[in-house]
């Protein structure tokens, strides 16, 4: 996936390219008193903050073309002892901007007094990201120097934007608290823009529009930003944090318009040019592979599938992130034959493949779940980090992504579902295509444990669990990702249950290869010092497993909504013969509790020797507003009630 750094908590500067040029500049004079004052009124428990942080773009028409650059100033307020950690920083940069004028001071603080200290180390290194094999992404690091407490670190540098279609978007807030934010945009009037801010609710990011002779100015202001808190299990940091995102609709020259993102169709037409000259050479190998694929195969979905199937378990994802190449996909034909590709390589082989099959597939441009938003509200490639397959046979469409390996036919990689696709059909028009979200019955993990006594009244057993959809994939991926040597280990692990004393033994594995298949792991289980034995009765609490036990969310604090991978089911039917001589003395009320999007039953039935718990626990969301948790966290109290209750085991 491409650009997934976009949007990244930690860093403000869009990614950018670069040829760093040192230049000698003075920031003269000493900080404001007031505005100090202010930031520590203002956050008086920030340990730094951001007297500044600004962006000033300018746009000029020259020889026909836009010119783009930015002026980017910061100024750091080092406030405690503890802003050490933000005197180390580091400017990031890409194919598709250079930077000069680089230029980063600390006006020491020793007394009361300021003394200007110039960095004079700036190291530049590859940005490594794990999930990447090869990135483009550099950082320039550096420290200030003298950064003790009352201190400012002062840094400005100027971006060269190689490609008006790459505006920068703007965030308001940071890592460490913002005073002062400020975000311009100078261009002549006959350059028209196209801006959306994103999570402004409170207000707190003005704007204005100013024309001033031949010329625009466009100005978003913010003061007094605390950061964001992190929560757990919150979405991505552009669902909640306020920033900006620009697009160049068209300009206008001597009298003729050119366009550069005008709107979707804009958006579609530029996207175009990346897929319009690929897989038109020599693809004999691919041929062929396809001809061997659907030999004697009739139908267009069983021919899907197996394509589908074939490019999941022979070309291998492996992400490239490389200037322009990371926007225009291989040819299909040197993807077969190497065997390895990143997410557009994926597409571009999959669409190249069905239509030699005689199948109809399109090239699909597509954001993450980490991106919030729709095409609806900006034609923008900030919006897309992703690229699949659509196929489509008998009027019905099929989601392809090959960068999930163990996807079936029918799913979605989890991470696109309901986000909206740009699909560019044959006749070179796109189509915005909304990618279906998992119903919860697709997604199931359900587990039967029988439960016996030995002669000692200690419990062991059998478990089975079965996993479909999501809980399938997750736990593919576990499986082969894990050193054959390790497997045991890691999945005794994984089932155990009860206590911390359980024993995981004749562990075995069925459905691990293939695509559709349900897996299923069975184990035996030694549970010691589990059930209670006093005098002549036996307390045993039937919930061996206690899901979503400590799924309960803080609302002392919470602001951001709740986010969840997949919708799902959980279910657990747990068989429990009595030791001969008992008979059952009490067994709980059964219990249920259904909220809008969550709910959870467990219900209790004896047959002969035996009592049977059945236990079902239902999340159908992905994302749970505040004002709903209310209703989740009832659920899981109620849960936790009925988790304390026993079986009681009466001898007779």
């Amino acid at each position: 996936m491409k650009n997934m750094r976009i949007l990244n908590l930690f860093k403000t500067i869009l990614l950018i390219l670069a040829t760093i040029v040192g230049v000698s500049q003075s920031f003269a004079g000493t900080p404001d008193k007031d505005e100090l004052d202010r930031a520590r009124k203002e956050f008086p428990n920030a340990d730094a903050v951001f007297l500044h942080k600004n962006m000033h773009t300018n746009i000029e028409i020259e020889k026909g073309e836009l010119v783009v650059t930015s002026d980017m100033d910061e100024e750091i307020y080092f406030i405690t002892d503890k802003s050490d950690a933000y005197s180390k920083y580091a400017v990031y940069h890409s194919y598709f901007t250079d930077i000069s004028n680089l230029n980063a001071v600390t006006l020491s603080n020793s007394g009361g007094k300021f003394k200007e200290m110039k960095v004079a180390n700036y190291t530049t290194a590859d940005n490594v990201d794990a999930n990447i094999f090869y990135d483009d992404l550099k950082e320039v690091n550096f420290i200030f120097p003298g950064a003790t407490p009352g201190s400012v670190g002062k840094l400005s540098y100027t971006e060269k934007l190689k490609d008006p279609h790459f505006m920068s978007p703007f965030y308001f807030v940071s890592y460490m608290p913002v005073l002062n934010s400020e975000f311009t945009i100078n261009c002549p009037a006959g350059v028209r823009l196209n801006y959306q801010l994103f999570n402004n609710d409170s207000n707190f990011v003005s704007f204005t529009k100013e024309e001033k002779g031949k010329r625009v100015i466009y100005r978003w202001t913010a003061k007094n930003m605390q950061t964001p808190k992190r929560e757990s299990e919150s979405p991505a940091f552009a669902y909640y944090a306020p920033h900006v995102l620009i697009t160049v609709n068209d300009f206008t020259v001597d009298g003729t318009t050119k366009k550069i993102l005008p709107d979707v169709n804009g958006l579609c037409e530029w996207y175009k040019g990346f897929v319009k000259d690929i897989n038109k050479g020599d693809d004999s190998l691919l041929r062929n592979t396809v001809d061997g694929i659907v030999k004697g195969v009739k139908t267009d979905e069983e021919k899907i599938k197996l394509i589908y199937y074939w490019v999941q378990d022979n070309i291998n994802y492996i992400a490239f992130e490389d200037g322009l190449n990371g926007f225009i996909p291989r040819e299909a034909n040197d993807i077969c034959k190497r065997r390895y590709g990143d997410c557009k390589d994926m597409s571009s082989i999959l669409v190249r493949m069905l239509r030699l099959a005689g199948v109809k597939a399109y090239h699909t441009w597509i954001g993450t779940r980490r991106l919030p938003y729709k095409y609806s509200e900006i034609a923008s490639p900030g919006i897309d980090n992703h690229m699949i397959c659509i196929a489509e046979a008998n009027g019905k469409r099929y989601v392809l992504d090959g960068t999930g390996k163990f996807t079936p036919l029918g799913f979605v990689t989890e991470f696109i579902q309901g986000k909206e696709g740009l699909l560019l059909k044959e006749d070179g028009t796109c189509e915005v295509y909304t990618i279906p979200v998992m119903a919860k019955e697709k997604s199931v993990e359900s587990d039967t444990i029988t439960v016996g006594f030995d002669a000692n009244k200690q419990i062991s057993g059998g478990i089975q669990t079965n996993f479909t959809g999501y809980y399938k994939i997750d736990d593919a991926y576990m499986y082969h990702y894990t050193l054959p040597e390790k497997r045991e280990e890691k999945f005794q692990n994984y089932m155990k249950m009860g206590n911390n004393k359980c024993k995981i033994s004749d562990l075995s594995f069925e459905g691990f290869n293939g695509q559709d298949s349900t897996i299923k792991i069975r184990a035996k289980f030694e549970l010691p010092e589990y059930v209670k034995n006093i005098g002549s009765k036996i307390y045993l609490n039937p919930n061996l497993e206690k899901d979503r036990q400590f799924d309960n969310i803080d609302m002392s604090e919470r602001h951001l909504p709740y986010e969840v991978g997949f919708k799902n089911i959980k279910k657990s039917t747990t068989i429990i013969t009595l030791p001969e001589g008992y008979t059952l003395g009490y067994k709980p009320e059964d219990v249920s509790f259904k909220g809008k999007d969550e709910s959870f039953e467990i219900n209790y039935k004896t047959e002969g020797n035996q009592v049977v718990q059945n236990k079902t626990i239902v999340t159908d969301f992905l994302i749970l507003s505040v004002d709903q948790m209310k209703d989740w966290n009832n659920m899981i109290t109620e849960m936790n009630k009925a988790y304390k209750e026993n079986l009681v085991l009466i001898k007779k």
